[in-house]
């Protein structure tokens, strides 16, 4: 799949993790140092952290189950884009150099 495609798959909630395959495919393909792969993953790990931590706080603040659902999808679709978002710009860095 090319990156103009996981561009635009990125904005697609859920369906956007595909771009993790793309990533440890080509991660599999090309002999890199570990140490990019292991930033890259620190990085997705901060991403993941950063936005459910916020949302675990409200969520244990606030004991509503609209506002607990509400924030649940909001996390869910941060945290995907996010992770597609490193994903893409790491193969477009592969790619370049």
């Amino acid at each position: 799949m090319s990156i103009k495609t996981q561009k635009i798959i990125r904005f697609i909630p859920i369906v956007n993790l595909i771009t993790l395959v793309f990533l440890c495919i080509k991660y599999l393909s090309k002999p890199l140092k570990d140490t990019n792969f292991f930033k890259v993953m620190f990085i997705m790990a901060g991403i993941v952290i950063g936005v459910n931590i916020p949302r675990m706080i409200l969520v244990l603040t606030f004991e509503n189950m609209i506002l607990n659902n509400i924030t649940y999808c909001i996390s869910l679709y941060a945290t995907t884009l996010g992770l597609s978002w490193v994903a893409v710009a790491e193969q477009e860095k592969m790619e370049n150099a």
